[in-house]
């Protein structure tokens, strides 16, 4: 029999309500704007959040129970004012994003010059030659020392770990060449989908969700860039079901007692097996500050202690309030225990003041981020956006703050390697894209006054889509700066 609606508490009705608010005011954003960010932080916060919490108020899962390592279990209570938490943390963030970033995202198809083709194609070969059997030997290297009891978390090194997540800026740089025209012919098509559907078998199983995930994500946001709208909305919907349910059927696949993968799967789906951040987030309240004292801003700083080896630093402190706790030690086999969403990561940091503090701070630095990528010639651009959307999942799951950084520098240093090697042609065009001198704002209505563009609400994108468009015009189908 379903409960009562009423017995839920006003308040987490107001925070359901919440999220929900945020769910249509970004889909009508991006109807608008072209920006799939704040789309993508609403639909998985909402999935993690009220739903989980709805999905277990209606009998359709059960709460995590690890009562027996913290004296209690996930109450009704405890879950609403975790769902509180989240949906005033996600109110902040996205308010800070929406006031900071207010460009349209606009997509132009352009000619890439012959040298930037080239490393594009150069880097592809040597990523695929070198990467490919490097990731095999640090998945063997690491299961075998696995098997013979040594501790992922105290034992290996982080860096043979988590080199195989170089695979998801492999497939990231994949789909943009075969996007922007680099395969020059059917041959390296063929291979470049071999490629994808490599990695597809490697990232594709019960440990690598995330970064299966995150390929697909980053993947499917480069496919659709030529379109705009509706058409744009179905792409990104289909895409984001098919790879919801390959991420349950990984999931699935950790219990072989479950008969029927595809079954379990979409039954796992819909009781948000696989989001139970909500109930880790109900877990780490009552270890801050009862167990543990808040971190007041080290839980940010262990991100620049990370990347030294433990080799080099034998007593350097370990990430995670289970091993904080000491619940999890060099002889378990368990790592950092419940994801709680972002905005637990946040809350160990001083609570509700430091949730709505960080939240603006990290509103702020993603609108940053894709206000700069729209100023970009469209190759640089949507491979930035490509990337943050791609490593912005498992930055909202949340957990081991340093360790999410670490996982994403792993994911994405080839990146990082392909913008510093373009990094001329990269600042040419920014400047030509803002203007040399003077301030922003002059620039801005100086481009709307020459491109007739007084009244348009985004004239500064539509100003240089114009610009790109006249460039290649005058090229002759170049636009090269």
């Amino acid at each position: 029999m379903l409960p009562d609606p009423i017995s839920i508490p006003p308040s987490v009705l107001v925070a359901i309500a919440v999220q929900a608010f945020w769910l249509v005011w970004t889909a009508i954003n991006f109807l608008r704007r072209n920006d799939d960010l704040p789309v993508v932080v609403a639909v998985f916060l909402a999935y993690c959040g009220s739903y989980r919490f709805l999905a277990n108020c209606f009998g359709f899962t059960n709460w995590v129970d690890l009562g027996a390592m913290f004296g209690g279990s996930v109450s009704l209570e405890h879950a609403g004012s975790a769902l509180m938490l989240i949906a005033f943390g996600q109110s902040a963030l996205l308010i800070s994003y929406q006031i900071l970033q207010n460009k349209m995202v606009v997509f132009q198809q352009e000619l890439l010059p012959g040298f930037l083709s080239s490393r594009l194609r150069l880097l592809l070969v040597i990523l695929t030659c070198t990467g490919l059997p490097l990731i095999l030997w640090s998945r063997q290297y690491t299961g075998r020392q696995a098997e013979a009891g040594m501790s992922m978390a105290f034992e290996i090194s982080s860096y043979t770990q988590q080199f195989p997540m170089m695979a998801l800026a492999l497939a990231v740089f994949a789909f943009l060449a075969w996007r922007f025209g680099v395969l020059r012919n059917g041959g390296e098509k063929i291979a470049c989908f071999i490629l994808l559907l490599v990695i597809g078998y490697l990232t594709f199983g019960p440990t690598g969700r995330f970064m299966f995930l995150g390929w697909i994500i980053g993947g499917s946001y480069i496919f659709s860039t030529f379109w705009f709208g509706r058409k744009r909305m179905l792409v990104l919907l289909g895409s984001a079901v098919a790879a919801l349910a390959l991420f349950g059927i990984a999931g699935a696949m950790r219990y072989e007692q479950e008969s029927g993968t595809f079954s379990a799967s979409l039954d796992r789906t819909a009781a948000a097996e696989d989001a139970n951040m909500l109930d880790g987030l109900v877990l780490l309240m009552q270890v801050y500050p009862k167990q543990l004292p808040f971190q007041y801003g080290m839980g940010h700083f262990e991100i620049l202690e990370r990347p030294i080896p433990r080799a080099l630093w034998p007593g350097k402190p370990v990430g995670g309030y289970m091993n904080k706790l000491g619940i999890f030690n060099a002889g378990s086999s368990g790592t950092t225990g419940i994801s709680p969403t972002l905005f637990g990561s946040f809350y160990t940091e001083g609570g509700w003041g430091a949730v709505f503090i960080l939240s603006l701070i990290y509103g702020w630095a993603f609108a940053r981020i894709v206000s700069y990528s729209c100023e970009l010639r469209p190759l640089f651009g949507v491979l930035i956006r490509a990337c943050l959307l791609g490593g912005i999942i498992p930055l909202l799951r949340g957990g081991d703050l340093p360790g999410i950084y670490a996982w994403l520098g792993m994911a994405f240093w080839p990146v990082f390697l392909f913008l510093f090697w373009n990094r001329e042609y990269l600042r040419s065009s920014l400047v030509k894209a803002t203007g040399d001198t003077g301030s922003r704002k002059r620039n801005r209505k100086k481009r709307a006054r020459e491109t007739g563009e007084h009244a348009a609400p985004y004239s500064v994108a539509a100003a240089e889509s114009r610009r790109l468009k006249i460039d290649s015009d005058k090229a002759g189908g170049s636009t090269e700066s």
